[in-house]
């Protein structure tokens, strides 16, 4: 296929490594992974995982953004989700921690933008409620502040307060997402791992007993 092609074509000419790995200065800083998470290419992405080209914790040299927030701007969930398992099953936190130059994480650039087209057309904001409800278990909504010292969970109560009419019940849905998960833990240890370390500790604790 046309995925498998440009990968082949990039490593015959000796060429993966500046393309898929290393941002490009001359364009804005992005990877191949960058374009493909824009374009919500789940195919190329996929194809960049099973050939061993995907870096997800590569961040443009230019304003921080990874391709997991580029998949969220863009509101493309498939990207995004599959984006969001590679950087999870590689123990990467992608809460406090994982944000670009503007000290933002995915979900407040899902939240941004999610908010700003609510504004104009709220239609337009189906795939941005999966993107948050894909990010919203694994991103402290409250803890984790922008450079603006605002919270994903101000961003949409703000936008909240601005909208009026119809355009009020989609936002109230994403803000429900992340009221939802204000209380989990946001750790990059999947919950079974940390289930069986918190019994472990329990059982440690006992023997002293």
């Amino acid at each position: 296929n046309l995925a498998e092609y440009i990968v082949e074509k990039s490593v015959a000419a000796g060429t993966a490594h500046f393309q898929l790995h290393t941002p490009n200065a001359n364009d804005a800083g992005r990877t191949a992974l960058h374009y493909a998470a824009l374009h919500g290419d789940v195919q190329l992405l996929t194809t960049l995982v099973e050939t061993g080209h995907a870096n997800f914790n590569v961040a443009s040299s230019e304003d921080g953004i990874t391709p997991l927030h580029e998949a969220a701007i863009q509101g493309n969930p498939d990207a995004l989700e599959l984006i969001l398992n590679e950087l999870l099953n590689s123990k990467i936190s992608v809460s406090e921690g994982f944000v670009d130059f503007k000290g933002r994480t995915a979900l407040h650039c899902v939240c941004e933008e999610y908010v700003r087209r609510a504004g104009v057309e709220a239609s337009d904001t189906v795939a941005f409620v999966r993107c948050a409800e894909i990010l919203a278990p694994h991103v402290d909504a409250v803890g984790v502040l922008d450079d603006n010292s605002k919270s994903c969970m101000q961003l949409v109560e703000e936008g909240l307060a601005e909208l009026t009419g119809t355009n009020s019940r989609p936002v109230d849905e994403v803000l429900t997402l992340l009221r939802k998960n204000t209380s989990r833990s946001f750790s990059s240890v999947p919950e079974s791992e940390s289930r069986e370390q918190e019994n472990g500790k329990k059982s440690a604790a006992e023997e002293f007993v």
